[in-house]
């Protein structure tokens, strides 16, 4: 009885639309990719190293198919596998797992030999789990399906569950079904992550991917960006449109501005100052941003028809040009204010004089004090050539420079 009332108090806190737990099983298939992690009693055990070593690296796929619930629960599946794996055939909504549950049916008892033995422990997940419910709250879930279907004609229907997981790494990624998990070190990522795995549910078409790559192929600027986004970060081929369509689905719903959507393209998967963005997800975001398709893919496929190779790093950084003047400084909030944490060596910050550990009280004539991340990255985002004025704290002094992004 117990039991049964701390769990349904556990379910009144979540908010409107939305489901939030952890789970034990999720966190043992996610070892598996974890082989540091590994602990000397699963080392030692023969059988159990054998089926970890077995199936590592394929935890993320397993997480999928999976989609949450404890250990108990995961063995009871493989305990009579045949249901369980006509089941996920027929709710299989992301083909590129659709190896994984193959190699599942015919190894099955490897893996609950390896979960009868894995004990990942019980981390205290409440402060991430309790952030992320504050996150979810202020998230309208019927504003978000309806704008998932607006985007990729998706219906998502019933509510959206969200798995919060012990493993650090910056992880968002997609579950079977209308469920995504999230590593507990990022939750506060939570207004791009959850669009942006919802929309995993698009698919792109042969022809599409096709494009795609002669596109790289005929383009060399283009093509030394997916190299590093799809070859250097290992991401699948529809990377690009899912991570437009995710930015799409963020703006429409108020979880970002544009001018934090366009700062997310710009940043994502970099390698450094120079390489860094997804361009073909920042064009397409700009020119659906304001329209609604009825056909995401058929839209995708005319924009591909209309750009021109040679001329992508023209038509991106036109694209980005409101926001591509750098400072050259990385924030990070702590105790509610917005603490340097590095300047990087030649950019305007430094030849400002600004130092890791400086306090950022005001932009402009606007105090910032209290303000999200975004919300500031925001107020310092501008062109290049645009003047900013920053008042900052050190050691009890206010310092007011002036930076010139560049």
């Amino acid at each position: 009885m117990i039991s049964l009332l701390l769990m349904l108090a556990c379910e009144a806190q979540d908010p409107d639309g939305f489901e939030v737990s952890t789970s034990e099983g999720l966190d043992a298939l996610l070892l598996l990719d974890r082989r540091q992690d590994w602990s000397p009693r699963l080392q030692k055990d023969s059988a159990a190293k054998a089926a970890a070593e077995a199936w590592a690296g394929n935890g993320m796929g397993l997480a999928y198919l999976f989609a949450g619930g404890s250990i108990e629960d995961l063995l009871k599946e493989l305990d009579n596998p045949d249901p369980f794996l006509a089941r996920m055939k027929r709710e299989l909504d992301e083909p590129a797992y659709a190896p994984v549950l193959d190699v599942l049916a015919r190894r099955h008892s490897e893996l609950r030999t390896y979960l009868r033995f894995v004990n990942p422990g019980a981390p205290d997940l409440s402060r991430p789990v309790a952030r992320t419910r504050e996150i979810l709250g202020q998230v309208d879930a019927r504003r978000l399906s309806e704008a998932v279907k607006d985007t990729i004609g998706l219906d998502l229907g019933g509510r959206i569950r969200v798995i919060v997981t012990r493993y650090p790494g910056g992880l968002g990624y997609q579950l079977r079904g209308n469920a995504l998990g999230i590593s507990a070190d990022v939750v506060e990522q939570l207004p791009f992550l959850l669009p942006h795995e919802l929309c995993h549910k698009f698919n792109p078409s042969e022809r599409l991917l096709q494009l795609q790559a002669r596109l790289a192929s005929e383009d060399r600027w283009f093509g030394e960006a997916y190299d590093r986004i799809h070859r250097v970060h290992r991401e699948g081929a529809e990377e690009e449109y899912v991570f437009a369509a995710g930015l799409v689905v963020s703006v429409r719903c108020g979880l970002l501005s544009r001018t934090a959507a366009l700062r997310k393209a710009k940043l994502a998967y970099m390698d450094d100052v120079r390489n860094t963005g997804v361009p073909l997800a920042a064009i397409v975001f700009s020119r659906m941003v304001e329209a609604k398709p009825k056909d995401f893919g058929r839209f995708l496929e005319e924009l591909h028809g209309s750009l021109v190779p040679g001329t992508m790093k023209e038509e991106y950084e036109k694209v980005l040009a409101p926001i591509l003047g750098l400072a050259g400084m990385q924030l990070e909030i702590r105790d509610r204010a917005a603490v340097v944490i590095k300047v990087i060596d030649s950019y305007p910050a430094a030849a400002a004089g600004i130092r890791a550990g400086d306090r950022l009280v005001r932009v402009g004539t606007t105090e910032v004090c209290g303000w999200t991340l975004e919300q500031i990255l925001d107020l310092l985002a501008g062109p290049r050539g645009a003047a900013k004025t920053l008042a900052l704290e050190r050691d009890g002094r206010t310092l007011v420079v002036r930076v010139e992004l560049r």
